[in-house]
């Protein structure tokens, strides 16, 4: 079920703590932030990915009445965010390590143990020996993705930048304006119980509004199957959800709408596009099959 935010939790640190901020720290323009393998570059696909996350939780924390517990905050180059128990920290680095304390003492008002998206640069090395040092362990990596998009190459690609995989009868539309269909698809796909859909409904449009969502949905023999989202920010295209109703999987469906987001990127001018995945699914396998090569792996941390 989705959880009701708690009441009468104190707030902590105001030299610390911005709520529900859709501020991010800017990019910082260089020529190595073009460079895959560099600690530039690392960074500025992980701030692609923070601020999509924090905008999302900002706009589930701003619906009234509320649906589930959900907040941001910001302590120096960090970010930090939670929907229901799920709580996330990026771009925590050395420059930041002495907010450690205040983010901990903001996660435990929350009773939220977080994970630390822990980036694999020289200025996170003394984060994960801090980490290590207060009792958090690694429990797993974040394959991040990219890939250099242009014309000539989306052209060349040929399944990777087209609407469609060759030889699937998997066809992909983008969904303009409200569509009961394309929300029904996405939940079915993450096998949200329907006895929570009309709350996560309102949760997702939220999500989705917030960060300037584009949608695309796949059928199959004119069925709705598959349902995924393409975000621009700062020039750079973000692969986001992507959810298949769980008997069409491994049919197509979700190489087709890669695709279909990779031609729209590519049309629209972007240069790049970033992606994640979880280690060993599916949804890593299809994305390099693409033409997304891995960026980096981001490690993860928790307590206990």
């Amino acid at each position: 079920m989705i959880a009701r935010c708690p009441e009468g939790a104190r707030e902590p640190r105001p030299r610390a703590l911005v709520l529900h901020s859709l501020a991010m720290p800017a990019i910082a323009e260089s020529a190595a932030s073009s460079l895959p393998g560099t600690d530039e570059f690392i960074e500025r696909c992980e701030r692609i990915r923070a601020w999509d996350y924090v905008v999302r939780a900002a706009a589930q924390a701003a619906l009234a009445p509320p649906m589930e517990a959900a907040g941001t905050a910001t302590f120096g180059s960090a970010q930090v965010w939670f929907t229901g128990t799920r709580a996330r920290v990026h771009l925590l680095n050395e420059t930041s390590l002495d907010e450690l304390e205040a983010i901990e003492e903001w996660l435990a008002e929350r009773e939220l143990t977080a994970m630390f998206d822990v980036l694999p640069v020289i200025a996170c090395r003394p984060v994960a020996r801090v980490l290590g040092e207060r009792g958090y362990r690694l429990v797993a990596w974040q394959p991040t993705l990219y890939r250099h998009l242009s014309a000539a190459s989306g052209a060349a690609g040929g399944d990777a930048a087209g609407g469609a995989v060759r030889g699937s009868a998997v066809e992909v539309e983008e969904i303009e304006g409200e569509s009961a269909e394309f929300r029904t698809t996405f939940m079915a796909g993450y096998e949200i119980p329907e006895q929570d859909w009309e709350s996560a409904a309102r949760i997702m449009d939220a999500r989705w509004q917030a960060d300037g969502a584009r949608r695309f949905q796949a059928r199959s023999h004119g069925e709705a199957v598959a349902a995924a989202t393409l975000v621009v920010h700062e020039g750079i295209a973000r692969l986001a959800n992507c959810a298949t109703l769980p008997a069409r999987r491994q049919q197509g469906a979700q190489a087709a709408l890669i695709a279909a987001r990779l031609r729209c990127a590519t049309e629209a001018g972007l240069q790049l596009a970033v992606s994640d995945a979880r280690q060993g699914g599916s949804s890593l396998r299809n994305l390099v099959r693409a033409g997304l090569a891995l960026g980096a792996h981001v490690t993860q941390w928790r307590r206990g």
